[in-house]
């Protein structure tokens, strides 16, 4: 589920406190992974949710592999110590994988679309009982409009006939989007595969 967030950008106090909102009011007992501007700011915004009694840790480029990996390691097992949130820059958007992500937090646009669809591919992955990850986004991001997409997603997520492909699947519905619709969702998901 795509959620579009008010953000003041300028202001890392302001982002610091949408995203504790968010993760303590829908994803208490959820996996997450916010992704921030700048290293300091993920050490900052981790070391913070430690303060307030929620378990986080940064992963960012600056740690040893060793040091990652334990933590990941210990994130993707939920361990009683493992942290809840993880915060980092772009460490995470490609090559990690913890299907068990229900939240993935990005106050800031991406500037790319290729960047955006990594991200939030995180939390995109399958896992027991999951049902939906919660995408928060705090700017918009090339041809990304949350309130498009989500309309968007609803009409795909509704097409009644069905093949192995989903590019087939938008094609045999094509009554149920415009021509617009049709076409960039083609490309975001040629994107992606």
């Amino acid at each position: 589920t795509l959620h579009g967030i008010q953000v003041d950008k300028k202001n890392i106090d302001h982002i610091y406190e949408s995203c504790t909102r968010i993760i303590k009011n829908y994803h208490i007992n959820d996996q997450s992974v916010v992704f921030l501007r700048t290293m300091d700011d993920a050490i900052k915004y981790s070391q913070y949710l430690t303060t307030i009694g929620i378990k986080a840790s940064p992963i960012v480029s600056s740690m040893s592999d060793e040091e990652r990996d334990i933590i990941l390691k210990a994130f993707r097992l939920r361990t009683k110590d493992s942290p809840k949130v993880l915060v980092t820059v772009d460490v995470l958007s490609v090559g990690f994988d913890a299907p068990q992500l229900r939240a993935v937090i990005m106050p800031y646009g991406t500037g790319s679309v290729s960047m955006y669809l990594q991200r939030i591919g995180r939390g995109l992955r399958t896992f027991q009982d999951k049902r939906t990850c919660h995408v928060y986004i705090g700017g918009k991001d090339p041809k990304v409009e949350a309130e498009r997409w989500e309309e968007t997603n609803r009409k795909a997520m509704n097409a009644g006939k069905r093949s192995n492909d989903i590019i087939e699947d938008i094609e045999l519905n094509a009554g149920l989007m415009t021509e617009t619709e049709r076409k960039d969702t083609i490309a975001q998901i040629k994107l992606y595969k």
